[in-house]
C-alpha cells in the first residue's frame, strides 16, 4: 500500500467550479510508468483531484492511456479507463488517502520506490508542480509526500546557513 498525503496551503474547495466546470482546488498525480516511451505513455495512472467534485467520497485513479476507452461522461479530463477509486480523508488543510501501489504501476525499484509528478491548481491553472518525485512503499518512510511550506522554508534557511558557513570558512583558508 502507498499512502499519499498532500498539504494545502488553506482548506481546499473541491466542490466550487467556475463557468467551465473547473474546480476551485484541485490536483493531479501522475505514476510514472515505463519512462523509455513517449507522453503520455510514460505514465501508468493518473490521480484525479479533477474527478471529485463528480465522485463525491471516492478519489478516482485512471490509467494514462486506454485504447478504444470512449469517456462518455466527460469527466476524466482526457485520461483513460478507471483503474480503482479509493475513499479520501480531508483534516482541514491534509488531504491523504491509500492505495494498492500494485494498481499504480509495476516500475518499483528493490527498494520498493517508484516516481511521479505532483501538480496542485486553482480554477484549472497551476498553483505548484513538483517533477520527478521519489516515494517508497516501505513502511518506516513517509511514503508521498508533499512538503509543507514551513519545511520547505527551513530547508531554505538551512541550506543559506549553510553556504555561508562554508564561504566564511573558505574565506579564511
Amino acid at each position: 500500500m502507498s499512502t499519499f498525503t498532500l498539504e494545502f496551503s488553506e482548506r481546499p474547495d473541491f466542490n466550487t467550479t467556475d463557468s467551465v466546470g473547473r474546480q476551485a482546488n484541485s490536483f493531479q498525480y501522475w505514476i510514472y510508468g515505463d519512462e523509455s516511451l513517449r507522453y503520455p505513455e510514460n505514465y501508468s495512472a493518473i490521480i484525479r483531484g479533477g474527478e471529485l467534485q463528480h465522485s463525491g467520497e471516492s478519489l478516482r485513479i485512471r490509467q494514462a492511456r486506454s485504447p478504444g476507452y470512449v469517456d462518455d461522461t466527460g469527466e476524466s479530463g482526457g485520461w483513460g479507463a478507471l483503474i480503482t477509486e479509493v475513499p479520501w480523508y480531508l483534516d482541514d488543510t491534509i488531504l491523504s488517502f491509500s492505495v494498492s501501489t500494485v494498481l499504480l504501476t509495476s516500475f518499483l525499484n528493490d527498494e520498493g520506490v517508484f516516481k511521479y509528478d505532483l501538480m496542485s491548481t486553482v480554477y484549472g491553472a497551476s498553483t505548484s508542480y513538483i517533477p520527478r518525485k521519489y516515494a517508497s512503499t516501505s513502511p518506516t518512510v513517509t511514503p508521498v509526500p508533499l512538503p509543507s511550506s514551513q519545511l520547505l522554508f527551513l530547508s531554505v534557511l538551512l541550506a543559506f546557513w549553510t553556504l555561508k558557513k562554508n564561504l566564511k570558512h573558505q574565506s579564511r583558508a
